[in-house]
């Protein structure tokens, strides 16, 4: 009787490790709650008085070089790929985005590019974009 007992029991016991370890992936991964977005999805950029672009013209990265905004990506399945369809004139602090609610950053080259549409890839190639606006200044 004590055997079975114990046999009883340690296949409860082994049952609810098996249980315990199938709780799922990450929230990287797909089917996850959340559905794939940026935010925010569009930033507008005022340009110096009396002009229609902004007269940044400095290297990416560089000391003198200010990320005029940041993009926080949710949903979808991590990893994320940015793209630029103007790496002259639009940079970006990472082409690649590890995680979900990680971040992504643009610098502003100089130029006149309005609008400027990034895209955003996740692993399932499903894609969002960001639309960057130029606005005169006053």
């Amino acid at each position: 009787m004590n055997k079975l007992r114990f046999q009883r029991a340690l296949c409860a016991v082994a049952c609810a490790v098996v249980l315990t370890a199938c709780g799922g992936g990450t929230d990287d991964e797909a089917g996850g709650p959340v559905a794939f977005n940026v935010s925010p999805s569009t930033l507008d950029v005022t340009a110096d008085a009396g002009s229609a672009c902004p007269g940044i013209a400095v290297a990416a990265g560089s000391p003198d070089a200010a990320v005029v905004g940041r993009f926080v990506i949710n949903g979808g399945v991590a990893p994320y790929n940015v793209f630029t369809p103007y790496p002259d004139r639009v940079a970006l602090t990472t082409e690649l985005v590890a995680h979900r609610g990680q971040s992504f950053g643009v610098y502003l080259l100089g130029g006149c590019v309005s609008p400027a549409t990034l895209t955003i890839k996740d692993s399932l190639n499903n894609q969002i974009s960001v639309t960057i606006t130029y606005s005169e200044g006053s």
